[in-house]
C-alpha cells in the first residue's frame, strides 16, 4: 500500500534532489509490542526510495541494545538520521 500521495511524492523527490551527501536513517523497531513499527518501516522505505542519497538501516531495539543506547533510543519505533 502506498503511504505517500503521488503529489507529495513528487514534491519530496524535488526537495531530496538537493541532498549532496548520503544520509542514513537508522530505524529501531521490535518484533513484539510495537504497534507502529511496520507503518514506520513502510513509510521510511517509501521515503528512502525517492533519493539515491537516502539509505535506511533497520535495527531490532532488543537485539541491538548497545546501538540503541548509543543513539539514546528508549522506545520504538524511533528513527535517527545521521551522515
Amino acid at each position: 500500500m502506498q503511504m505517500i500521495a503521488d503529489n507529495v511524492r513528487a514534491q519530496l523527490a524535488e526537495i531530496l534532489k538537493t541532498l549532496t551527501n548520503e544520509v542514513t536513517i537508522l530505524l529501531f523497531t521490535q518484533k513484539e509490542g510495537c504497534h507502529f513499527c511496520t507503518l514506520a518501516r513502510e513509510l521510511l522505505e517509501e521515503l528512502t526510495a525517492l533519493s539515491g542519497n537516502l539509505k535506511l538501516e533497520i535495527h531490532d531495539f532488543i537485539e541491538n541494545s548497545d546501538l540503541a543506547r548509543k543513539y539514546v533510543v528508549d522506545k520504538t519505533p524511533r528513527y535517527c538520521p545521521y551522515r
